[in-house]
């Protein structure tokens, strides 16, 4: 691996740190270094804070801000070049005069865009774009997607038997139970899905049936915003009213462009439609649990871009059939479930 390699892996390591914490905003990784010496790191922190580049620069020991000048900083995403919540980050950086800024890829935002790069050039700093460039776009996904769709980042997630079931028919007593396909394990890693989502999504079919506590209880992590899809919200709005209504009408051509409080629903005329009104509403990435008829929706109207499924030994036999998807990839063990899954293209 090369050495510009081994330290923007560096900092994508440290832009994971943030992903939770940083949201809206992309979870940004820096290093600064001087003759093979890290003397400066940091990743993005919460919502309106600093960025990773400030919290990098910011970590220098006295000592070493002298040697800031002929280091070398690497960072995942090219650094903002407009005033946000923050000041821009190349402004700071061409104030601190590296040698040379190594940036993993670049920012579509209309609003910079380039513009970060410039700023460096302009200042007398070498610059050098697509350092792990995949795997950087990779740690970026969810904020790239927005910026170029005014779209979020959707992960279809779910629990299916190794006969292919997601969950078993009612009992004879015709009464709901709620039932567990996974194991702890599995559990946990998909309450860290949660964490790592603005938004849950289920079908009224789930919420009535399954009466499901959608958060982060297993792990430590914000609770995703939860929603439920539905064709009549005046059907389920005595069932949770924590829980904002997403109401489809294939007749109606004008969304009701607000969201107000549950039980009035936020209406739109299709599923693309309702993901687009999300987005304008602050939700970057929403992580769809359910169930079968709800998964695959969003699978025939191409709304998706990860899957996740959670396979478990144990044979049901009968039951609500698991959505059909194209081929999954093996991911990982976890306990004696598998873990599957399949990530689309960015440019699709």
């Amino acid at each position: 691996m090369k050495i510009h390699e081994i330290y923007m892996k560096r900092a994508l390591d440290l832009g994971r740190r943030g992903t939770i914490m940083a949201s809206p905003n992309p979870s940004v990784g820096c290093v600064i270094v001087h003759d093979n010496r890290i003397i400066g790191e940091g990743f993005t922190s919460s919502y309106g804070k600093n960025h990773a580049e400030i919290n990098a620069l910011n970590s220098v020991k006295p000592a070493d801000k002298t040697l800031i000048s002929a280091s070398t900083l690497y960072v995942t995403l090219e650094p903002c070049s407009h005033f946000g919540k923050t000041p821009p980050c190349a402004n700071r950086i061409a104030k601190e005069q590296p040698a040379a800024v190594i940036i993993g890829c670049k920012d579509p935002n209309p609003k910079v865009s380039g513009k970060g790069i410039d700023i460096l050039k302009e200042a007398g700093i070498e610059v050098q774009l697509g350092v792990l460039k995949d795997q950087c776009l990779h740690h970026h996904r969810i904020f790239l997607k927005g910026i170029q769709t005014q779209q979020p980042y959707i992960t279809l997630k779910w629990a299916e038997s190794a006969d292919g079931f997601i969950a078993p028919h009612p009992t004879r007593r015709g009464k709901e139970e709620i039932f567990w396909i996974s194991n702890s394990w599995s559990k946990q890693y998909a309450h860290l899905l949660r964490a790592e989502h603005t938004a849950i999504l289920i079908g009224a079919e789930t919420l009535k049936k399954d009466r499901p506590i959608l958060t982060t209880r297993h792990v430590s992590g914000p609770s995703p915003k939860p929603f439920v899809l539905t064709r009549n919200h005046n059907a389920i709005q005595h069932i949770d009213d924590a829980i904002q209504s997403i109401e489809i009408d294939d007749e109606m051509r004008t969304p009701i462009e607000t969201i107000t409080k549950f039980p009035n629903p936020i209406q739109a005329s299709t599923l693309k439609k309702a993901m687009e009104i999300l987005y304008s509403k602050g939700i970057s990435s929403v992580l769809v649990e359910g169930g079968s008829q709800v998964i695959q929706s969003f699978i025939e109207e191409g709304l998706w871009d990860e899957m996740i499924c959670i396979k478990t030994p144990r044979l049901l036999k009968e039951g609500v059939k698991a959505p059909k998807t194209p081929q999954l990839e093996w991911l990982f063990q976890s306990g004696k479930d598998e873990v599957f899954g399949l990530r689309r293209s960015s440019h699709h």
